[in-house]
């Protein structure tokens, strides 16, 4: 839907229902530190995460899948997905070393040896983003015109006067759209709200104290009371990340 946030959706297919129940969480939390949008299904079989599969191939961005199961085994059903052409991203878990070597024909992005750390699986989530999900382009459109920017080349977004600011390194536009708006357009996990009315681009973040983020160019933006939390968590998972 055109202006509507973008959501990173995950699958768990798992057939013991504690330990599903564990990734379940660990996701959740794992997730919600990240700061971006998510959803998570739980699937206690591999053929009814099959068949949603087969009717909606893009249904899910990453699937967790435990590698024994019956009567299809995770190696089975990512094989069978891939010879369909679908390249949704897969993170194994087992219990079994043994099945580690098995899998790398079907292109993983992780595998996790149970039981699952909450380190392990924040690793493989990382991964997944940075790699496969994480675009670089910011698109906008303004009356009857579309504008493109590279999101390295923005330092941050300022609201002011109902006019939106886009900072670039040596440029600056302006569009009459609200903050929000653009804050939707943004890649995941790249940019993080420190103010009312500023939107910083992490990687430009030099330091940041109690009431300030500092940039490298020198130029420094106000942190709001409500966002400083916010920040220091984001900024520390962008740092994890690179």
């Amino acid at each position: 839907m055109k202006g509507e946030m973008w959501m990173y959706r995950a699958a768990i297919c798992e057939d013991d229902p504690t330990v599903s129940k564990d990734l379940h969480g660990l996701c959740r939390q794992i997730l919600s530190e990240s700061g971006i949008s998510f959803d998570i299904t739980v699937f206690s079989g591999p053929e009814a995460l099959l068949r949603m599969l087969e009717k909606d191939p893009a249904a899910f961005h990453v699937l967790l899948l435990d590698i024994k199961m019956e009567p299809m085994s995770g190696l089975e059903l990512a094989r069978r997905l891939r010879e369909a052409g679908n390249r949704v991203s897969i993170i194994f878990a087992t219990g079994y070393e043994e099945y580690l070597r098995e899998g790398y024909d079907v292109q993983p992005v992780h595998f996790l040896l149970k039981p699952v750390t909450k380190a392990a699986l924040q690793k493989a989530f990382d991964t997944d983003l940075k790699l496969n999900h994480i675009s670089k382009t910011v698109s906008l459109e303004y009356g009857s015109r579309r504008f493109s920017f590279d999101a390295d080349h923005i330092l941050y977004l300022e609201s002011q006067d109902h006019n939106l600011h886009v900072w670039l390194e040596n440029d600056m536009r302006s569009f009459r759209i609200p903050l929000h708006r653009m804050q939707e357009a943004l890649p995941a996990g790249r940019f993080c709200r420190c103010h009312n009315s500023f939107i910083v681009n992490l990687s430009y973040i030099r330091e940041i104290t109690r009431t300030e983020v500092r940039l490298n160019n020198g130029k420094t933006l106000p942190i709001g009371r409500n966002y400083s939390r916010s920040l220091q968590s984001a900024f520390t998972r962008f740092l994890n990340l690179g």
